[in-house]
C-alpha cells in the first residue's frame, strides 16, 4: 500500500491508499511545505514553496532537489549554515526567491551559488560575510540583493557586474570603508541602493568619482 509522508508545519501528515484520483489533491497539499526539524526530508518536485527556516541546519546535501523541481520560493533563514556549494541548488530552474539571511556564512566564493536563471530575490543579510569574490554572483534576472548587516569592508571592482537586471542593492550596516571605481559596474538599471552605516561618509565622494568615470 503506497504511503506518502510529508512534514507540514512540523507535524507529519500521512496520506495512504493514494490512487490516480487523488493526485490533484496531493499537489495542492504539497504546494506550500513548511519543515521544522534538523533533518531534511525529501520533497516532491511539485512543491512550490519550501520553509526550512529557524532550524539548526549547518549545511545542505548536494543534489538535494530532484530534476524538474517546480520550487519557486526557498526559505533557509535562521539556521547555522556556514558554507554552500553549487550542488545545493541544482535543478532549481524555476526558483525566484532564495532567503539565506540570519545564517553564519563568512564569504561568497565562486561556485557557492550557481547560475539560477529565474532568481529575482536573494537575501544574504545578517550573516558574517567579509568577502565576495568577483563572479560569485552570476544571476542574470536578479532584481533585489540583500547584503545588509554583514562584515564587508570593501566592494571590489565588478563585484556586481553579472547582475544586469539588479534594481535594489542593500549594503547597509556593514564595515565598508571604501569602494573601488568599478564597484558598481554593470548594474545600470539600479534604482535603489542602501548604504546607511557609521562609515558611509566616504560614499558620496566615491560615488561622484565613479559616475564621472563611467561617463567618459
Amino acid at each position: 500500500m503506497p504511503v506518502l509522508s510529508a512534514f507540514i508545519s512540523g507535524s507529519i501528515s500521512i496520506i495512504s491508499m493514494i490512487g490516480p484520483h487523488l493526485k490533484h489533491s496531493i499537489c495542492l497539499i504539497l504546494s506550500s511545505l513548511s519543515v521544522s526539524t534538523s533533518r531534511i526530508p525529501q520533497i516532491p518536485p511539485t512543491t512550490h514553496r519550501r520553509h526550512l527556516d529557524q532550524n539548526k541546519l549547518k549545511s545542505l546535501p548536494d543534489i538535494f532537489f530532484p530534476p524538474n523541481t517546480w520550487l519557486h520560493i526557498l526559505i533557509l533563514s535562521g539556521n547555522q549554515i556556514t558554507k554552500l556549494t553549487a550542488g545545493n541548488f541544482a535543478n532549481l530552474d524555476f526558483l525566484e526567491e532564495l532567503y539565506l539571511n540570519n545564517n553564519k556564512l563568512t564569504k561568497l566564493d565562486l561556485g557557492m551559488i550557481p547560475i539560477l536563471a529565474s532568481l529575482r530575490t536573494l537575501s544574504l543579510a545578517r550573516n558574517q560575510i567579509r568577502t565576495i569574490s568577483v563572479g560569485a554572483l552570476n544571476l542574470p534576472k536578479l532584481e533585489h540583493l540583500y547584503l545588509s548587516e554583514n562584515r564587508l569592508r570593501m566592494v571590489a571592482n565588478d563585484t556586481f557586474s553579472k547582475l544586469p537586471n539588479l534594481l535594489g542593492l542593500f549594503l547597509n550596516d556593514n564595515e565598508i570603508s571604501h569602494f573601488q571605481l568599478g564597484s558598481f559596474a554593470g548594474i545600470n538599471n539600479l534604482t535603489t541602493i542602501s548604504l546607511v552605516t557609521h562609515l558611509n561618509d566616504c560614499f558620496p565622494r566615491v560615488f561622484v568619482v565613479d559616475v564621472e568615470h563611467q561617463d567618459k
